[in-house]
């Protein structure tokens, strides 16, 4: 077993060789039971940069990237039985669908992505039912 103290010791990760993983701890807590908080996380910056001037090729990357999200995020809230979170995020990927797009003036768009980044952040506060918080040992 490794041990690696990262912020003074704030987030340990182990290496265990039986299990073949690289996180334990919170780390394991958030992608064991809220899977989805990284790729919401993502979703959210980028959705706030999209606010500003960019190219063109960012917006296209922006729906490849939201509708996939959106897609995972309604996929694990239909798994938990959370389905108004499924019903949420269902529109969110079909307005960003890379597919057959939906063409809006960049005045329309801002709204929308910053509601978006909104559902986004929301989301981050979903869990599996029937579980809670790490319980954090003082040192």
């Amino acid at each position: 077993m490794i041990k690696v103290n990262i912020f003074g010791g704030v987030l340990d990760i182990f290496l265990f060789s039986e299990h073949n993983c690289l996180y334990s701890g919170v780390e394991r807590w958030i992608m064991d039971k809220r899977p989805h908080i990284i790729p919401a996380i993502v979703a959210v910056i980028m959705l706030i940069v999209a606010v500003a001037p960019l190219p063109y090729g960012y917006y296209q990357f922006l729906r490849w990237i939201i509708c996939g999200i959106s897609i995972f995020v309604a996929y694990e809230s239909y798994e938990w039985g959370k389905s108004w979170a499924t019903w949420v995020f269902i529109p969110v990927a079909i307005l960003f669908n890379p597919l057959f797009p939906i063409y809006l003036d960049k005045s329309t768009w801002r709204p929308i992505d910053i509601f978006c980044a909104f559902l986004f952040a929301s989301s981050l506060f979903l869990s599996r039912p029937g579980e809670s918080k790490p319980i954090v040992k003082p040192k």
